[in-house]
């Protein structure tokens, strides 16, 4: 009887082991309870009066690669966008990417004509969980 709880015991501990230690995480992001929200920083444009302004098209590049990480929208989401002026800067479909890092962004905004009509930088990163700003100031007032 002895022997068979010292089989059953060995083969327990054998099933419990793997090659991968879980407290061994290089980002040291292992365990950590993160919130089911998807978080995105959104630049607002606005007019001197305070009206959004639409925009006909938007991009956003890495300052250090010049990588397009413009967010894909559909046609209805990019209307609600013009409609309120508020535009997606960085989100958490590029946590991983940028996981326990900062990255300088350009925010370029067009018109009808592909004219540039914005442009503003922001430093942006990433930590464990979700995206956050770094520094710039999301409200941009054009003339």
């Amino acid at each position: 009887m002895m022997r068979q709880i010292a089989i059953i015991a060995l083969l327990i501990s054998f099933l419990g082991c793997s090659d991968k230690d879980d407290n061994d995480d290089q980002s040291g992001c292992s365990g950590l309870a993160c919130t089911e929200q998807f978080v995105t920083i959104t630049v607002s444009v606005k007019d001197p009066v305070g009206d959004p302004v639409a925009l006909d098209s938007f991009a956003v590049t890495t300052i250090d690669s010049g990588k397009d990480i413009t967010r894909e929208v559909n046609d209805s989401e990019f209307e609600m966008m013009k409609a309120s002026g508020t535009y997606p800067l960085f989100g958490d479909e590029h946590r991983k990417t940028y996981e326990k890092t900062t990255v300088e962004v350009n925010f370029k905004g067009f018109d009808e004509s592909d004219q540039e009509i914005v442009s503003a930088y922001f430093k942006v990163g990433a930590d464990c969980c979700h995206v956050y700003l770094a520094e710039g100031e999301t409200d941009i007032v054009i003339d």
